[in-house]
């Protein structure tokens, strides 16, 4: 089985899954090294090539709900 992953900060994170929502998509990430460690980012449309840190607590609490549902 193939994973597509990301590096961050010198870490292997596998993407889990990713949601599209208005201007963005949501990406649900995992360490490949140990899978507690967990992340969500997000990209624009526009450029998916450059993973953004989400806003704040009330946009991460979003991203939680978006995985939720």
């Amino acid at each position: 089985m193939e994973i597509e992953y990301v590096i961050i900060d010198d870490k292997k994170f596998g993407i889990t899954k990713e949601i599209s929502h208005d201007n963005y998509v949501y990406v649900y990430l995992a360490s490949l090294n140990n899978p507690e460690e967990q992340l969500i980012k997000k990209y624009l449309k526009s450029n998916p090539d450059e993973l953004l840190p989400l806003e704040n607590e009330e946009e991460f609490n979003f991203a939680l709900k978006l995985y939720i549902y």
